[in-house]
């Protein structure tokens, strides 16, 4: 489990509710399918990624991925920090607006931090997809903007998480789709795309491993070890 200091972990929590994906969308895709009612119980189960220590939970109406950390402050940092404090073995964070089991232990305050993102629940405005045997998940930016996350069985007991990236070279989206450049206004390098593919060029983007195919985060079942196919 990895140790942060507490200005580190209000970054890394910003930078995860901030981030603007390399490739928008304008629609949920692919666009004309139907959305899920139901992930599939092929899916479901509890994974853990061995690289980033993360574990994967996919049940019928939610996908979360959770990241756990562990805080050490020492008991002046919290009392001289407005936005901490450290009452009846809680550290709360005004910043956050969260609060953590914690730990005195002569003048170090430890806590252990779960980060939960929650990538698909069918409450929110994310739209869940099955489309030739992938997860595909559209999450809002704005109005008219949509990341795109690809969730793939690779076998019984694995799956891969894969986000749209910035290909080196644009030729082969631009021969299929029409594409937008946003670029860096200092170093002019482009930084985003924005794209509107119709479900066939879609399907020409995702075959050819065009979009999907750097960024792949891989996770091991580890509950249950029995399941249902597709």
């Amino acid at each position: 489990m990895k140790t942060l200091k507490y200005g580190l972990l209000v970054v890394l929590l910003t930078l995860i509710s901030s981030c603007q994906p390399p490739v928008v969308f304008s629609e949920p895709q692919p666009v004309d399918e139907p959305k899920l009612v139901a992930i599939p119980k092929a899916y479901q189960g509890i994974y853990w990624c061995e690289t980033d220590s993360i574990s994967l939970i996919i049940e019928e109406q939610v996908i979360a991925t959770q990241k756990k950390f562990e805080s050490q402050l020492t008991l002046e940092e919290v009392k001289a920090n407005p936005n901490l404090s450290f009452e009846n073995a809680t550290l709360h964070s005004k910043e956050l607006n969260k609060s953590f089991p914690a730990k005195l232990k002569g003048e170090i305050i430890t806590s252990e931090i779960t980060i939960t993102d929650t990538l698909y629940a069918s409450s929110t405005q994310n739209v869940l997809k099955l489309y030739k045997g992938h997860l595909i998940l559209s999450s809002p930016i704005e109005q008219g903007a949509w990341g795109v996350t690809i969730i793939s069985l690779k076998s019984a007991d694995a799956l891969s998480i894969t986000k749209a990236a910035l290909p080196e070279n644009l030729d082969a989206i631009e021969r299929i789709t029409p594409v937008s450049r946003v670029k860096d206004l200092e170093s002019e390098n482009i930084i985003q795309i924005q794209i509107s593919p119709s479900r066939a060029e879609f399907n020409q983007i995702l075959s050819q491993g065009l979009l999907f195919d750097g960024s792949c985060v891989d996770f091991d079942r580890i509950y249950p070890i029995s399941i249902m196919p597709l």
